[in-house]
């Protein structure tokens, strides 16, 4: 048991390293970690609490001591420690076999052997599994362990120092590598010495083949003039930032846009360089230039709308670089008519693409459709067929729709397969949008040229009837009797009725679109009302028998009573013009929940269901323009519903059973 000593001895050697403290200090001047966790592994009772009180006193250290092999474990699974002190002759096991178990543990974790064991062939097997040093139990056991211990904890320090430097290194680089902006470092010269991976993938090449390569061999003549400019400008002040956008040429000799941000940064003992972020924004300068095409294509739009809807589809193949563009009108479920197309002058398409839009329609709703695969899409006729049979690989289908209703697709086929980008469907939707306005302008001048044509024979009749009679006065005044002379005039009253009432039916849609069309509410009997509306048209010679139905409990209601009036007598027009001779109308009336409801029922044709959401639009006419067989200029209803809506109400229409038109409207 050489070098052991006893409880006296060590007693004593304790109060030698009290007092001896300073001068170790000034010989060995040990580093001093505060806040160091130690496991001493000592089963001697008195070895292990003077180690304890001065490791606690050296180096501030929180100590914890175990006392034999099955202990030590459990303290390391249980803790994590800066310093492990290790006694090789344990009480349960051999040292150097519990040294190799916390080294597989923690290959990093410093171990000192401090042990009464002073052989070689120990020290040997010790130092070969990594331990940080080896302390002998003898008179110098105290000063030796500080030296050792305070070597052990700064060599820790620097090693935990360096992985996380490389910890942090490879950190960074993961962030380089998985950066989607592409990193150059260039030197003043422009020679890259480091390339990320999207370098790569942006110059069409692989990273590594980057470097030692100028990047001034990339790039269009006059870009690398600004290059070179603005590389001398971050230079001249090191740590400013500088930013260009830039056309690069890629391996496969395309180009790609970039926007680039540098900044320059000096080094004492090496030339400075320059570190390049760069983002692809080549999908955003073809969506700028594709937008100023298309401003360009708006403006240059001229008076004809036939003209300009072909411009649109010619214009819009041209800038989303597609082979074929069609346009169709049709609703959905409705056979497809092509309006306008175009075909890129240096493709063969081998298919009648007029006649297969007829057929099979790819039914889009309300969405864009974008289909990158046609191969790939259901559907065996029609325009897939054709498009298929053309060896067209993509199609985007944009509906076109006015007031809600789709009124027709917008086509645009690829012949290779091509990946619809968000930037493509916004154009798409760009064209559609002044399609639509191409198309109202167009269904407005057919609604001002039926609106002269049915204008003009309205106005025409109560002329002729003024102006005829007007005649046969003046030249045989004298030889009409009493009676006819009665007669004429009342058929001159009768067309000045009637021109007045066109001119007051267009007044009046005229303030509605000026928003001078104003209600003006005041308490009146809604049974009054009825009854005076069907006098009114009575007064007219109304051959029909209307039949007026008012449920009790209606009472008086808060409204305009003129304009309801007129409401009313339009609606009942509406049905005495459209209904059989010898046919009755009904006038219903009857209370709504705590509104009231009006509706006025014929025999007459109806309304096809495509039309019915046109009924009440401006100069609409259920008949045709070119065989005006009803009175009127299709202003009625229109200026009904807005009396009725003015009101806070509803009207609406709906097929009667057994044949004939309900149109009714609901007050609150």
């Amino acid at each position: 048991m050489n070098g052991w000593k006893t409880a006296d001895e060590h007693a004593l050697e304790i109060k030698t390293f009290d007092a001896a403290a300073p001068t170790v200090d000034r010989c060995l001047t040990p580093v001093r970690t505060g806040g160091m966790r130690v496991l001493v592994i000592e089963d001697e009772e008195a070895t292990s609490f003077l180690m304890r009180k001065m490791l606690e006193k050296e180096f501030s250290a929180t100590v914890e001591v175990a006392a034999d092999w099955v202990g030590a474990k459990e303290s390391l699974l249980a803790d994590t420690f800066d310093i492990v002190t290790l006694d090789l002759m344990l009480p349960d096991g051999n040292g150097l076999e519990l040294l190799s178990e916390i080294k597989a543990m923690d290959s990093h974790l410093p171990v000192v052997i401090v042990t009464g064991e002073g052989n070689e062939q120990a020290c040997l097997a010790a130092f070969q599994r990594g331990i940080a040093g080896y302390v002998i139990k003898d008179g110098q056991m105290l000063s030796r362990l500080i030296e050792v211990v305070g070597n052990a904890a700064a060599a820790a320090a620097l090693e935990s120092s360096k992985r996380a430097r490389v910890g942090r290194e490879k950190y960074y680089r993961s962030l380089i590598d998985q950066s989607l902006d592409v990193i150059l470092v260039v030197t003043p010269a422009g020679t890259i010495t480091f390339a990320s991976p999207v370098a790569g993938v942006f110059f069409g090449c692989d990273a590594a083949d980057l470097v030692d390569r100028n990047i001034f061999d990339f790039l269009r003549e006059e870009d690398s003039g600004r290059l070179l400019e603005e590389l001398s400008n971050l230079l001249v002040e090191p740590g400013s930032v500088g930013s260009v956008q830039l056309q690069v040429r890629r391996s496969d000799g395309g180009f790609r846009d970039i926007e680039a941000l540098g900044k320059a940064f000096a080094r004492e003992s090496d030339e400075p360089y320059v570190v390049i972020n760069g983002r692809d924004i080549t999908e955003r300068k073809r969506m700028e230039r594709s937008l100023a095409e298309l401003n360009e294509c708006f403006l240059s739009m001229g008076a004809s709308t036939r003209g300009n809807i072909d411009m649109i589809v010619a214009r819009g193949m041209h800038i989303l670089q597609g082979v074929l563009m069609v346009y169709t009108r049709g609703r959905r479920g409705e056979r497809q008519s092509c309006v306008s197309c175009a075909a890129h002058p240096d493709h063969f398409l081998g298919f009648g693409y007029s006649e297969a839009f007829l057929g099979n329609p790819i039914e889009c709703h309300e969405a864009p459709l974008p289909i990158e695969d046609i191969s790939g899409f259901p559907g065996g006729n029609g325009i897939i067929a054709g498009a298929r049979k053309a060896e067209l690989e993509s199609v985007l289908v944009y509906p076109v729709t006015i007031d809600g209703e789709m009124t027709g697709r917008l086509y645009l086929f690829y012949d290779k397969r091509v990946k619809i980008s968000k930037e493509r469907i916004e154009i798409m939707g760009m064209l559609t949008r002044a399609l639509v306005i191409e198309e109202e302008r167009l269904a407005h001048e057919q609604d001002l040229k039926d609106f002269i044509a049915i204008a003009s024979h309205e106005l025409r009749h109560p002329i002729t009837v003024i102006k005829g009679y007007a005649m046969t006065l003046e030249k045989h005044n004298s030889e009409l009797s009493k009676e006819h002379r009665a007669q004429i005039l009342s058929n001159i009253n009768k067309g000045a009725d009637r021109l007045t009432s066109l001119v007051t039916e267009l007044m009046d849609t005229s303030n509605i679109d000026r928003g001078l069309f104003e209600v003006f509410r005041r308490e009146a009997n809604i049974e009054t009302l009825i009854n005076r509306a069907v006098g009114q048209m009575h007064t007219r010679g109304v051959k029909h028998e209307i039949d007026v139905h008012v449920e009790k409990g209606l009472g008086s209601r808060f409204v305009d009573p003129v304009k309801l009036m007129i409401a009313m007598v339009h609606m009942i027009e509406n049905a005495v013009n459209y209904s059989p001779a010898g046919t009755g109308i009904r006038v219903i009336a009857c209370p709504d929940g705590a509104g009231l409801k009006v509706s006025v029922l014929d025999r007459g044709p109806g309304v096809p269901l495509a039309e019915r959401s046109q009924i009440f639009n401006r100069f609409y006419r259920a008949d045709d323009v070119e065989h005006h067989s009803v009175p009127g200029i299709g202003l009625g209803l229109y200026i009904a519903k807005n009396i009725i809506e003015g009101h806070g109400g509803e009207i609406r229409y709906e097929p009667r059973e057994g044949g004939g038109s309900i149109f009714s409207f609901t007050l609150p």
